[in-house]
């Protein structure tokens, strides 16, 4: 599983494949519930790292990943 041992993926993980690999490995989660999961934990990371380290973070991650840790870039 991709959670499990991240160097399985040969490339970035988009978000969508993200949540949903989050999903099917919390029992009972749906993709809503695990997108609100990862949301709240990738939220309080960039909290605990701070704006200028979330901001060079981000553009490192694929589109998308900004809306997971609540921090929404300009188009």
């Amino acid at each position: 599983m991709i959670l499990l041992n991240p160097l399985e993926s040969a490339e970035p993980l988009p978000p969508e494949r993200f949540v949903r690999a989050t999903a099917a490995w919390i029992e009972g989660a749906t993709e809503q519930t695990a997108t609100r999961d990862v949301s709240t934990v990738l939220a309080t990371v960039a909290d605990t790292a701070g704006e200028d380290l979330t901001r060079q973070i981000l553009p490192q991650l694929p589109v998308g990943y900004d809306l997971l840790f609540g921090r929404p870039q300009p188009i």
